[in-house]
């Protein structure tokens, strides 16, 4: 009998030594840091628009949101005679990168004014693990706007900097189709 009673005490003590810790304890939830997942795939075709570079036509896709800018020719095969024209609302300093990007492009930065100030060859880049990046290709002034095209284009067609951009108003001042308006300094592909 004294074992039960016993056994009984050093139940009731334990159960109130468990109790008391418990009975205070909150749920504690635990939050994991957001991790940005990048869709894959190619963004859908953009809304496209007739320019002209110096004297030649050019069929371009309008990448107006930020999100549009972010994607650019990731995940797509090579333009075929047109190329993707980025509007930002203003001008700024912009860079751009070639992440996921299977083929070279050329690259022209716009000022205001419509005209070229610089033109760069950007390289294929293939992300191949998360530490892999793109190297940057910035601008050397503020750019209002930035026109990719198939690599050798601007040369094979005597453009060089300093050439004249005709841009359709309705796409310097229109509002972006599929999203709101780019706020970024641009980073895009």
């Amino acid at each position: 009998m004294k074992t039960s009673v016993l056994l009984s005490v050093v139940l009731a003590v334990l159960a109130l030594l468990l109790a008391g810790p418990l009975a205070g304890c909150k749920e504690e939830k635990t939050v994991l840091p957001e991790v940005k997942v990048e869709p894959q795939g190619p963004q859908p075709t953009l809304p496209m628009a007739a320019i002209t570079v110096r004297d030649v036509s050019l069929k371009v896709e309008v990448a107006t949101t930020d999100a549009q800018h972010e994607k650019g020719y990731m995940f797509r095969g090579p333009p075929k005679d047109s190329g993707m024209l980025f509007v930002w609302p203003k001008a700024d300093y912009r860079s751009f990168h070639m992440k996921n990007v299977s083929f070279d492009l050329d690259l022209a930065y716009i000022g205001d004014n419509g005209v070229i100030f610089q033109i760069l060859r950007m390289k294929a880049f293939r992300v191949q693990s998360p530490a892999d990046r793109s190297p940057p290709y910035a601008s050397l002034r503020e750019a209002r706007y930035a026109l990719e095209v198939p690599a050798g284009w601007f040369k094979e067609h005597g453009i060089a900097e300093g050439a004249a951009l005709k841009i359709p108003a309705d796409v310097t001042e229109s509002k972006p189709p599929g999203g709101p308006p780019s706020t970024s300094t641009g980073t895009a592909g």
